[in-house]
């Protein structure tokens, strides 16, 4: 019995000392995911949304099947534009049976933020009786990101966006704007709800009060890529010179940001820097070769360098790709007559004319101011 026992002694050593490496590392595991949660909410605090995704997918590793971090991935990603990775994350969150109220939630916002504004009034009402719920922020983000994105929606035109009365989007918008500024106190938040209202001041014809809060915005966050992008949109009426210089930052710092990009390009033609403004697109084209707009682009540089084939190459692929675009056939019209083809001019010209969206009656005047500032 004694020799049984003093066998048995290092079998049962090698189990504790077994049993202690899985707790360490299962301890390890813990407190790694642990940091990676930590370090994710302050990414979020601070709205840097990408750096908030990787300390979340490094978390989920450590935390496998836990529907909370997976909740927070999904938000992290839609609040950052990826949609595809937010609806992914959200079906994992469902298969994980997180909380119903706050899933439903995300759900709705991915498709407010998918162009789906059917319930942007509701939600944004539900926002108006209860300011303090958990969810409040976050609807308000979605509502007023949405609702200017109808309002001036880009280098994307949203088709949506033609459809949508004006009146009662710009509502939302300034019904949403104070409750963000009361609620959200932080240095963050307050700087983009500064760039938000900038933008929207810009939009409503404001000019000095939308350069005055972007700056401001800009003051306290030099690196707040949309608040330079807004203020470069802002500039082009004034300063040129300023405008390209803002895009020029970005696109330095984000130089695969294909809005950035497209957008320098556009400006830089319209400077007449035509071959700085080719191989932009040409890159951008490289990666996306059935985008529209790039394509149109791409066409009225082609036509500035009077290099015809090549414009109509371009431009029939667009609208190939989108032959309800109004941008395509207008820019179809200007190279037909530098074609010589006034039959085919007059056709895309009133296809235009159909196409485009008709004026909203309820919106201020045009943005008219005259250009100064060299350039």
């Amino acid at each position: 019995m004694r020799r049984g026992a003093r066998n048995a002694r290092p079998a049962v050593v090698l189990l504790l000392l077994a049993i202690a490496g899985a707790a360490g590392y299962l301890g390890g595991r813990y407190l790694w995911g642990r940091h990676h949660y930590r370090a994710a909410l302050q990414a979020l605090e601070r709205r840097d949304f990408r750096q908030a995704g990787f300390h979340l997918d490094k978390c989920r590793s450590a935390w496998p099947a836990d529907a909370d971090v997976e909740l927070l991935a999904a938000q992290a990603a839609r609040r950052r534009g990826d949609l595809d990775e937010a609806t992914q994350r959200l079906r994992e969150c469902k298969r994980l049976n997180a909380p119903h109220e706050p899933l439903a939630l995300e759900f709705r916002l991915l498709k407010l933020q998918r162009g789906d504004r059917a319930e942007a009034d509701d939600l944004l009402n539900l926002c108006l009786r209860q300011p303090q719920a958990p969810g409040t922020p976050l609807i308000l983000e979605a509502v007023i990101e949405s609702s200017l994105n109808v309002l001036a929606p880009g280098y994307r035109v949203d088709p949506l966006a033609q459809l949508a009365p004006m009146a009662p989007v710009r509502a939302r918008v300034e019904k949403a704007l104070p409750v963000w500024f009361e609620l959200r106190t932080g240095q963050a938040d307050r700087v983009q709800g500064l760039a938000w209202r900038g933008w929207y001041s810009f939009i409503m014809s404001r000019f000095d009060q939308g350069e005055a809060e972007l700056r401001q915005a800009l003051e306290l966050d030099p690196e707040h890529v949309n608040a330079r992008l807004y203020l470069a949109s802002l500039l082009i009426m004034k300063d040129v010179k300023e405008s390209l210089a803002q895009l020029q930052w970005v696109h330095e710092r984000e130089p695969n940001n294909i809005q950035v990009r497209y957008w320098l390009a556009s400006t830089l033609r319209g400077f007449g820097r035509l071959d700085e403004a080719r191989r932009l697109l040409d890159e951008g084209l490289a990666s996306h070769p059935d985008d529209v707009q790039y394509l149109v682009e791409r066409g009225l540089v082609a036509l500035d360098e009077d290099q015809l084939a090549e414009a109509e190459r371009r431009l029939r692929r667009a609208l190939a790709l989108s032959p309800n675009s109004p941008e395509v056939h207008l820019a179809l019209s200007q190279w037909a007559r530098k074609a010589g083809r006034e039959e085919e001019e007059k056709r895309h010209r009133a296809r235009f004319e159909q196409l485009k969206p008709p004026p909203d009656p309820t919106s201020p005047p045009p943005n008219s101011r005259p250009r100064s500032g060299g350039g």
